[in-house]
């Protein structure tokens, strides 16, 4: 499901969209500094990456309309980044768990 959702996304972009990770490894996570309930860790999230600050919050909408079922974060400290995950199937609220720092939607 999250693969036909950033198709879908990637058609109404227009342009290629940079996957920087999806499905990590125990060890490549703790690298990256995700928790140890990362939905990373289970294939159901993907880190995207625009070409610059200005793109993200236009993509975040996109993405919004596109699949509204996709969690959505946006990282203030990482300008041109963007995490999609459908990870309400193992962990369905946002709380004190996610990372601090981001405006999440869904």
């Amino acid at each position: 499901m999250l693969f036909k959702h950033f198709h879908d996304i990637r058609g109404a972009w227009g342009k290629p969209i940079p996957i920087t990770s999806g499905y990590r490894c125990p060890d490549r996570n703790k690298a990256e500094g995700g928790g140890p309930y990362s939905v990373h860790l289970f294939g159901l999230a993907m880190d995207l990456d625009f070409e610059d600050v200005r793109e993200v919050s236009k993509a975040a909408m996109l993405i919004k309309q596109i699949a509204p079922d996709l969690r959505i974060g946006v990282y203030k400290e990482i300008g041109t980044f963007i995490h999609i995950d459908v990870g309400y199937f193992i962990y369905p609220r946002i709380d004190e768990k996610w990372r601090k720092g981001a405006r999440w939607y869904g």
